[in-house]
């Protein structure tokens, strides 16, 4: 019989025997002096050391109890370069074992035989990541100890990705509220000076901040700024601070993720994706004092449009009065009175709807409408609708009370017209009562009575009245009652509107207009015969007609500002009394009257300005009687241009002097603000030909372009100009 000595591998017989014992062929018996952990080849237990017995599935000599031993190996310590590898990449993966192997052992990854190295007492195996393919690849290794027991354990479960990172979804939103002049048309169109918040999933968790930029006509760009994020969710701003051609534009990102997979993916976005609105050029630029650009207010509606001088302006459309930002809407017109971007509907959720041939009990839509304005008025309220309206024709009122906006004229089948829709009032009250709460708009009316008072309006913050007549004629009213064709208690805007009032037979008499706030008065024709003021108010008057005339001894004025600004543009003011004394305009502090005819006419002391502070331009002044063409209460009114009456003193100070000048062109009294040389300017005639001047020399402050054609009054363009 023959047996050899092995050493042992691995550690669990543990020792190494140092030397070969080799034992002669035939019969023997084993000493006791075997060394233990020595490994025996065996064919049958006799062959092996007393103890000990044959395992004959491996041929060794083994100790009894390893026979009964179960438990399969498994790999211990794993080590794994990266479980997320590019194709570029190399895996290797270094393990050891928990007890003696029969055998090296086998590793896989996926379907791929690795080849395994021994270092030290440590198994390696390395593969190059492209040979892998793309995916998920597990890695095992198949292990079988000196018992025949086997175990399959996972070394890692490595990735192989040559994909870039996705883009799920995205939306746009404004940021926050727009600044003042955003004209959002849509909620993803921005214009100059608007911003935007971009938000959009990637299908990594893992991926970096994106670069974001759209894209749009030209080669123009508008780049984004990183906002937040939320796992896998982006935020961006984008904001849009220089002028851009108007388009639709592509949102791109650039995505890249850990292992250097990179894209260039559009951000889906809903619609038309992200537009730009055209960015107007400047029509003409005014200058401050300190020579920076200012804005240029073309409709004088008191808003301006966005343009590279103004890139925050609010009117989507400068060329219209009743348009802009915070102007009322008004359904089915067509226009986007407001510059929300929508012209909103005219049906029965936006609106009343009144008829002639409507009836009592309606429920007042397109189909069938009620008969009466105030029972659409009643209605409108308790439904919390915004407009009434009236189909062309005529109706009655009385003192009614409107808690909504009201347009007539439109047509049997609701279109607009450029037809008024009539509203009589036989009582003595009010002919409109315009409750608060809301804007309110009139619009295509007349209104007529004989009542002691015209519209008393509440609109917050501004009620409009547009095209539309009012004749006020009171009669018969308490001697305490002081009537005014139109009374406002907040901002009020008349474009293209007539007003007639008559006072003659009220005591004590009474205004054309009496706002609390201030008053733009655009396209206007205005008179009041025999009350104190055809306007009251701090006031805006742009190519306009006012008239006040007083025939039973009480004196008027035609514009009075008790506070500032009083700014008089293109117009013509007149005032005419027979007793007593008459004012064309009336400025308590500050102001500018821009070529426009002032006319005061009578036999008492009669006068174009009465002012603390006003700045005058280009225009022309005639006056009656003994009066001064101005009465200057302080020393602070300039006159540039003016045209005084013939004979007549030019300009009186508060102590009295009267400076009659030959040069209308000359700083006419001694308490001018600073030198001016005005030698430059033009004559009123020069003005009319069209003749430029070329210095004022006047404060630059007020430069404004009052009748938006883009030459200002005063300034850098020393408008010459203002003509109506």
């Amino acid at each position: 019989m023959t047996s050899s000595l092995r050493a042992a591998r691995g550690g669990r017989l543990g020792g190494v025997l140092g030397g070969a014992l080799s034992l002669l062929a035939g019969a023997c018996v084993f000493s006791d002096a075997v060394p233990v952990g020595a490994q025996l080849d065996c064919v049958n237990s006799a062959d092996c050391p007393r103890d000990l017995q044959c395992l004959g599935l491996v041929g060794r000599c083994v100790d009894p109890a390893s026979m009964n031993d179960s438990t399969p190996p498994a790999a211990v310590d794993i080590a794994v370069s990266a479980e997320q590898l590019s194709a570029a990449d190399l895996l290797a993966v270094s393990f050891g074992v928990s007890e003696q192997l029969l055998n090296a052992p086998t590793v896989r990854a996926g379907d791929v035989d690795l080849t395994v190295a021994m270092a030290g007492d440590r198994y390696a195996v390395e593969v190059g990541a492209a040979s892998l393919g793309p995916g998920f690849h597990p890695v095992t290794a198949t292990l079988i100890d000196l018992s025949a027991n086997a175990g399959v354990s996972v070394l890692a479960i490595v990735e192989v990705d040559v994909e870039p990172p996705h883009l799920i979804d995205g939306s746009v939103q404004w940021q926050t509220s727009p600044p003042p002049g955003v004209v959002p048309l849509i909620p993803t169109t921005l214009t100059l000076g608007s911003s935007m918040r971009l938000e959009f999933r990637i299908d990594d968790f893992s991926a970096p901040w994106p670069t974001v930029t759209a894209l749009g006509p030209d080669g123009a760009a508008l780049a984004f700024a990183p906002l937040d994020r939320v796992d896998a969710t982006f935020s961006f701003t984008g904001a849009v601070d220089a002028p851009l051609p108007g388009g639709r534009y592509l949102v791109h990102a650039q995505l890249a993720d850990l292992l250097g997979n990179t894209a260039d993916q559009v951000v889906p976005l809903p619609g038309d994706g992200l537009v730009l609105g055209d960015i107007p050029e400047a029509p003409c630029i005014a200058r401050r004092g300190d020579g920076s650009p200012a804005c240029t207010d073309l409709d004088a509606d008191g808003a301006f449009g966005p343009s590279l001088v103004c890139p925050s302006g609010t009117d989507c459309d400068d060329t219209r009065t009743m348009v802009h930002r915070g102007a009322v809407e008004v359904p089915g017109n067509g226009l986007d009175d407001d510059c929300d971007g929508v012209d909103t509907p005219l049906d029965e959720t936006t609106a009343v709807f009144v008829a002639p041939s409507g009836r009592t009990g309606a429920p007042g839509t397109p189909d069938d409408p009620f008969a009466s304005p105030a029972e659409a008025a009643l209605a409108a309220q308790l439904a919390d609708l915004p407009m009434v309206v009236l189909q062309r024709g005529s109706y009655q009122v009385d003192d009614t009370k409107l808690f909504a906006s009201l347009a007539g004229g439109f047509d049997e089948q609701w279109r607009p017209t450029a037809e008024r829709s009539e509203l009589l009032q036989p009582g003595s009250g009010v002919l409109l009562d315009v409750g608060g709460g809301a804007p309110r708009r009139l619009e295509g009316l007349r209104i007529s009575g004989t009542a002691c008072g015209g519209i008393d309006v509440a609109g917050d913050p501004v009620t409009e009245i547009v095209r539309t007549e009012i004749v006020v004629r009171s009669a018969g009213c308490d001697p305490t009652w002081f009537p005014a064709g139109i009374s406002a208690a907040h901002r009020l805007v008349l474009s293209h509107t007539v007003l007639d009032v008559d006072t003659t037979d009220t005591t004590g008499g009474g205004n054309g207009v009496t706002a609390y706030d201030d008053i733009t008065v655009v396209d206007c024709d205005i008179s009041i015969l025999n009350g104190a003021r055809a306007l009251l108010g701090s006031t805006l008057l742009h190519r306009s007609r006012v008239s006040s005339i007083d025939a039973v001894s009480r004196g008027t004025a035609g514009v009075v500002c008790p506070v500032a600004p009083c700014i008089v543009a293109g117009s013509v003011v007149t005032t005419e009394s027979a007793f007593g004394a008459g004012t064309a305009v009336v400025a308590y502090e500050s102001g500018a009257v821009f070529h426009s005819v002032l006319s005061s006419t009578g036999d008492n002391e009669q006068r174009c300005v009465t002012a603390l502070g006003l700045t005058i331009v280009n225009t022309l002044c005639r006056t009656g009687g003994t009066g001064a063409a101005i009465a200057a209460e302080s020393a602070a009114v300039v006159a540039l241009g003016l045209v005084p009456p013939t004979d007549a003193c030019v300009i009186r100070e508060p102590d009295g002097t009267c400076w009659n000048t030959t040069g209308a062109n000359t700083c006419a009294f001694s308490g001018c603000v600073e030198a001016h040389d005005n030698a430059a300017v033009a004559s009123l005639s020069d003005v009319m030909a069209g003749v430029p001047a070329l210095d004022y020399g006047a404060p630059t402050s007020t430069a404004m372009d009052a009748d938006g054609d883009c030459r200002g009054a005063l300034g850098v363009e020393a408008g010459a100009d203002e003509l109506p």
